[in-house]
């Protein structure tokens, strides 16, 4: 976030990207706020909201599958694979194991 208020635009997108990746060794949710706040200061979207939301449909897709609501659950996957696809078009420097 130095790096932005600095006026150093390419290396702050640079060091947030690289923070994901170690934060994937780190999953706390004190970082996770700092992500957050790096991703606004930097105008990009949160990932771990959309990821989030994709994992919830994804999930209550299998409820429905499993409970033989079949077209429930290709609704639920179809929302769940529009947010990942979102993710990895926004974030194509993040880790697809990340992302699930």
């Amino acid at each position: 976030m130095a790096h932005w208020q600095l006026d150093n635009r390419a290396e702050a997108r640079n060091w947030f990207y690289r923070s994901i990746g170690w934060m994937d060794d780190v999953p706390l949710h004190d970082l996770r706020e700092r992500e957050a706040e790096a991703a606004a200061l930097l105008g990009l979207p949160d990932p771990w909201d959309r990821s989030g939301k994709a994992t919830t449909y994804f999930k209550q897709g299998n409820v429905y599958q499993q409970e033989g609501e079949i077209e429930k659950a290709k609704e639920a996957y179809g929302q769940a694979i529009g947010l990942y696809e979102s993710l990895v078009a926004d974030f194509p420097m993040v880790p697809p194991t990340r992302r699930s």
